[in-house]
């Protein structure tokens, strides 16, 4: 807002702008919110000084003087006076007690202009009082902003504590399911390890030659014989059964 504007807010709030000026003033305040601001704010400071202006009490005699012009002013008009000289000037306009209403007419207007004096006085100080508010405003306006980003982060942050929960029970599912899948693991492998043992001793027996001998001696008929015989490892067992004890 420019400094014209400003000027004619504080001439309008106190009521000191001219008609035409007044309404073109008024065309531009319906139009313009920061200066509907500005205004609201020039009348509620005006109203507060008006407030905290000292009560005065009045003279004694003002009563008696206000009358005293009342009646004076109320009594019929004197006799037109005779034509003066030109150049002079008429005693009545130089009475001031001839003219008590201009003079109460002016009341309003020199209190309105010592308020405008009062104000523009103070106008530093209001100025600063509207900086310090504008930058309390942004200062919460920014506060506002960081709680809404600190909600943000704690929901986000409970979502993937959420999510890392359910994350760490399905890896303790399938960490369960592995245990057991390798438990049948080591079962099947001692079964096959079993197996494989069987096989192998099959697998010796394949390579053993068993030969079972018969007895060729007349006087002892009944003698037998079994030879096992390993050919890779040289090495057997035989077996005779029905023989005569050796001397």
């Amino acid at each position: 807002m420019n400094d014209s504007l400003l000027e004619s807010a504080n001439l309008y709030v106190l009521g000191l702008l001219t008609a035409p000026e007044q309404e073109a003033f008024e065309h531009e305040l319906r139009h313009n919110p920061a200066l509907q601001r500005e205004v609201y704010a020039l009348s509620e400071a005006v109203l507060a000084m008006a407030h905290s202006a000292p009560q005065t009490a009045p003279p004694p005699d003002l009563r008696a003087s206000l009358l005293a012009d009342w009646e004076t002013a109320a009594s019929p008009a004197a006799p037109h006076p005779a034509a003066q000289p030109t150049g002079t000037v008429p005693q009545q306009a130089t009475n001031p007690s001839a003219s008590p209403f201009r003079i109460l007419h002016f009341i309003p207007w020199a209190a309105a202009a010592a308020l405008a004096v009062l104000f523009y006085q103070n106008r530093n100080e209001i100025q600063t009082a509207r900086e310090q508010a504008s930058a309390a405003r942004t200062e919460a306006a920014v506060a506002r902003e960081r709680e809404k980003q600190y909600l943000e982060a704690v929901q986000m942050s409970e979502a993937a504590k959420a999510q890392s929960e359910a994350s760490l029970a399905s890896l303790r599912t399938s960490l369960e399911q592995a245990e057991t899948a390798l438990n049948a693991l080591g079962a099947e492998k001692e079964k096959l390890i079993a197996e494989l043992s069987l096989l192998q001793q099959d697998s010796q027996l394949d390579k053993t030659r068993i030969a079972v001998l018969g007895s060729i001696l007349k006087d002892q008929p009944a003698a037998v014989a079994v030879s096992l015989w390993r050919q890779e490892r040289q090495d057997g067992l035989l077996v005779v059964e029905n023989l005569p004890a050796l001397p």
